[in-house]
């Protein structure tokens, strides 16, 4: 091997123990991975194990999130030195090659067995692909679990038909009400609450981060979402398992009808525990016991509160009346009074059905009748929705015997 001048042979040398100290320096963090990489082996038991205790009260959430935090961003700090050791490596063989004077061929081979034992670049690719791998089992573990609770807590709404709309004497009525008949063919399921908060998050790509207490995702429904997210939503659970999802069924928002239907539960009168207003729109005292409205008292914007505090309907359903307004498949328009066995409402149109009042409306917006509307792609901290899973398999005629428009 030829010998090189004596000033480049010198610089050579400088420029080889500086980077066999930063080699070294490296090298250090790199046994120090294995530690890290064991606490985070065990930060994922400790991930599992939450999975399956999630509906454990005695599992510090906050704790935890904080745990997963610091793990992760000490295993991101490793991987940096990772790839920072792997350019190192590559350095220090090409100037080890300038050196024949420091019998570079034994260095060299020395190096090699070196780079060899630590298989850098095999394990910088295991390690992505580790981590990539756990994220997404967990990340499917976890939607598999939210769509099971989400179809647990579906109720049922047998086929049968209802008087739509109210009655002429109802105090605040509006025009839009117009009272008329409508049957369903099938039996359909509602949730038993609105889509919350956690359950949102975990199927579309979006965190809400301004609740006081990280707990209340788990029951506070979602707001701020829009008719096209809410629709998204339930496309998504559609596509995610659709072996779980009995034959025919697709979830979607409820029709309006099919709202007004479940919300009613067998009842008649303005509220579903069969109590109409008295001389006061703006309370009730038999409201008070199935919702929550009317914020005046406080008016600094009450905040939304947790599902299923209030007492649910005949049925089986919570928070129909107040709380957050919810969004249904159709278009606002009139009552179809001539199409009403299975109606879903006007094809087009410029808004969107929302249902139910809010915390923040009058008694008399949270009646069982009560229509809305607002354009599909408006935000609002008061609108959420519920699910329903709807038969869309030809309709059985047979199941409206005795119904006559």
């Amino acid at each position: 091997m030829p010998r090189m001048p004596i000033r480049q042979h010198n610089d050579a040398v400088y420029d080889f123990w500086e980077l066999q100290e930063e080699f070294n320096y490296s090298l250090n963090h790199y046994y120090g991975l294995n530690d890290i990489l064991n606490d985070f082996n065990k930060h994922l038991e400790l991930i599992e194990e939450y999975r399956k205790n999630i509906n454990d009260n005695s599992i510090n959430k906050k704790e935890f999130s904080k745990i997963v935090a610091k793990y992760e961003e000490q295993t991101k700090e490793k991987y940096k030195f990772f790839l920072n050791l792997n350019k190192l490596l590559i350095s220090y063989s090409e100037i080890m090659k300038t050196l024949p004077d420091y019998n570079s061929e034994e260095i060299y081979r020395e190096f090699n067995n070196t780079y060899d034992k630590l298989q850098l670049n095999e394990k910088i690719e295991q390690l992505k692909n580790n981590i990539q791998n756990i994220i997404s089992n967990n990340d499917i573990k976890m939607k598999e679990k939210c769509f099971d609770d989400i179809m647990s807590n579906l109720v049922l709404c047998p086929s049968g038909e209802f008087l739509m709309g109210s009655p002429k004497n109802e105090l605040e009525r509006s025009i839009d009400e117009k009272q008329h008949k409508v049957a369903f063919s099938k039996d359909f399921y509602i949730s038993k609450y609105a889509v919350t908060i956690a359950q949102y998050e975990t199927f579309m790509k979006t965190k809400v981060i301004d609740l006081d207490d990280v707990l209340n995702k788990t029951s506070v429904p979602i707001t701020n979402i829009s008719w096209v997210e809410a629709k998204e939503f339930c496309n998504i659970l559609n596509k995610l398992f659709p072996e779980k999802i009995p034959e025919g069924y697709k979830f979607d928002l409820p029709t309006e009808a099919q709202w007004e239907y479940a919300c009613r539960a067998g009842t008649t009168k303005s509220f579903y525990n069969d109590s109409d207003l008295k001389d006061n729109i703006e309370q009730s005292e038999k409201l008070d016991e199935l919702g929550w409205y009317d914020c005046r008292k406080n008016f600094n914007f009450t905040k939304v509160k947790p599902n299923g505090l209030k007492k649910p309907n005949y049925w089986g359903l919570y928070d129909m009346h107040g709380n957050v307004w919810e969004w249904c498949s159709d278009w606002y328009d009139d009552y179809n009074l001539v199409d009403n066995i299975d109606p879903k409402g006007s094809e087009e149109g410029n808004y969107k059905v929302i249902r139910g009042g809010c915390i923040e409306s009058y008694a008399c917006d949270c009646r069982s009748a009560k229509r809305n509307y607002e354009e599909p792609d408006v935000k609002d901290r008061c609108i959420g929705f519920r699910l329903a899973l709807t038969n869309h398999s030809t309709p059985n005629t047979n199941h409206t015997d005795g119904f006559s428009l």
